[in-house]
């Protein structure tokens, strides 16, 4: 039997919890995000120092590296809650965008990452026709920055998909159930204490009449 957040994704009934596999997804895109941002403030002085010799220097290597990694997640998600839609399990959140089954959040980091990938032909081209330049304020540069942004809002929407908010009254009742315990907890406490008191008193009174 599946357990809630789960998703039988094979015949033989395996399942695949798919809020962890979001969360992890989330860690890997995060990570991917920051690998970029070292080689984005690489290739800013690389072309300051040493100039654009080719498109593929190291600090280029390891932006679109990134962007690769970032791609196969958010689609390797889709693929699986694909999968698992098409045999009846649909996970929570989840939305079919053009065949594509998933949440909002990894349709959007994959979208924004294609935006990237068409940004990157666009600036070797760019340069080709009107020579190296080292602004960021390039159309091929905007439109890569604005596609890193868009996956930017992605993963905060993954969070809040993968860690969805409890409602006032599900916190009203972890609250109750929490003092509850700590009630009976004490209670018990205090119950054992008595008890205890109580055979002590019970031993010093044998002890004095022995006496």
């Amino acid at each position: 039997m599946s357990r809630p957040g789960t998703l039988a994704v094979s015949a033989v009934g395996d399942d695949v919890d798919v809020i962890a596999l979001r969360r992890v997804a989330l860690w890997l895109l995060l990570a991917s995000k920051l690998t970029a941002g070292w080689g984005l403030g690489w290739d800013i002085r690389w072309h300051l120092l040493v100039g654009r010799d080719s498109f593929w220097i190291a600090p280029h290597v390891l932006t679109y590296a990134s962007v690769t990694v970032t791609v196969i997640v958010s689609l390797g998600v889709i693929a699986v809650e694909t999968w698992a839609s098409r045999r009846g399990a649909l996970g929570p959140g989840a939305i079919n965008v053009v065949g594509l089954v998933g949440t909002r959040g990894f349709h959007l980091a994959w979208l924004g990452m294609a935006v990237v990938v068409v940004a990157a032909p666009l600036d070797d081209l760019w340069h080709r026709l009107f020579g190296v330049d080292v602004t960021l304020w390039s159309p091929p540069h905007l439109l890569g920055l604005l596609g890193a942004q868009v996956n930017t809002l992605a993963c905060l929407l993954i969070a809040r998909e993968a860690w969805p908010a409890r409602s006032c009254s599900e916190r009203s009742r972890s609250a109750q159930i929490r003092r509850g315990a700590s009630r009976s907890s004490t209670g018990g406490c205090a119950s054992s204490r008595g008890r205890c008191s109580r055979a002590s008193s019970s031993r010093s009174a044998s002890c004095s009449g022995r006496g």
